[in-house]
């Protein structure tokens, strides 16, 4: 049975300035089958009310009482238990019109974005991030539901905006390789974010990462599932390199790539063209992030990832892989 409290009033005391106690106006009550249809003769609101299942909005005038639901990131028929957009994430394993993972006993999707089962509370830190395939995870990823939630709204923004984070997202939920998320605990003073090649791992810090962060080390893991399958070898530099002009071109500011124009890069992942400067602005790209980085990771970084490590002819090929237009020689 659902009960919804629609409105809280506050009663004056006998002072008349005091308040002494609370009431709270009882809106709606239903008993519904699994998906949120109301029975049948067995539910009862005030007119005004339009909170009903799963906590979400209702929408009485589409198919009759109670029969939808509206949220953030949805509509949903309760009768069918079925969206009526495809959902932003590709869900390889099931149907994009599929809702709380077409499990509607056991699992709760609020905003119609990010599936939480109803048995993993905050204080056990143990959640599944979005995705499936080779992104699916069920160990303790988040700190707490909020952040969870934050980067899984994050991840649809990317999806729905992003042309090359869609095209790495899928990549990696496919992959035979398990990738992970995982939150720490702590905070670092020089990014929000980073990918640990050796465990598989896109590390967030305490605070959470942004959108350029999240898409930056979600490429980075795209960039070392691609090479290692194609047993191509490559430095932390090269890497470093693509990374950065993915960035320029999805225009995201980037400290280490900021000094210079950079505009024949990003018109040849747009137009499939290379200008007179092209090949110029490569140089410079890689001079950039070499001395950011130099200085950031110290001597030894810069003596394993010497400049003449990358070469300029296949530095962006991970990069070209994604771009909706054929590149040109």
């Amino acid at each position: 049975m659902i009960g919804v409290v629609y409105q809280i009033w506050c009663l004056a005391g006998s002072s008349g300035t005091l308040y002494d106690h609370w009431s709270a106006d009882l809106a709606s009550t239903a008993d519904c089958y699994p998906g949120g249809m109301m029975m049948p003769g067995r539910n009862t609101e005030y007119s005004w009310s339009r909170m009903g299942y799963n906590g979400q909005a209702k929408d009485d005038e589409v198919y009759g009482k109670g029969n939808l639901n509206t949220a953030k990131f949805w509509e949903m028929d309760t009768r069918i238990i079925r969206r009526w957009n495809l959902d932003p994430v590709d869900q390889i394993s099931i149907s994009n019109y599929a809702v709380f993972a077409n499990n509607s006993i056991m699992n709760v999707d609020v905003n119609g974005d990010v599936i939480d089962p109803w048995y993993k509370k905050s204080s056990q830190k143990e959640f599944t991030i979005p995705g499936n395939g080779g992104l699916k995870s069920n160990f303790k990823s988040f700190i707490d539901q909020d952040n969870l939630t934050n980067f899984g709204t994050s991840v649809i923004n990317l999806v729905s905006s992003n042309v090359i984070f869609a095209q790495v997202y899928n990549q990696l939920s496919t992959s035979k390789t398990h990738y992970k998320v995982q939150q720490y605990n702590q905070t670092s003073i020089n990014t929000e974010a980073a990918y640990v090649p050796e465990s598989k791992e896109i590390k967030l810090f305490y605070f959470g990462a942004s959108d350029a962060g999240i898409f930056e080390e979600f490429l980075h893991a795209g960039q070392d599932d691609y090479y290692s399958n194609n047993g191509i070898s490559r430095s932390s530099l090269a890497d470093e390199v693509e990374a950065k002009a993915a960035n320029l071109v999805s225009g995201y500011p980037d400290a280490s790539a900021n000094k210079n124009n950079y505009s024949s890069i990003t018109n040849y992942f747009k137009t499939g063209n290379k200008d007179k400067n092209y090949d110029k602005q490569v140089g410079q790209l890689i001079d950039e992030v070499y001395d950011s980085y130099s200085k950031a990771n110290g001597e030894n970084w810069a003596k394993d990832n010497k400049k003449s490590s990358v070469d300029k002819k296949t530095v962006f090929k991970y990069l070209e892989t994604m771009t909706t237009q054929k590149q040109k020689k």
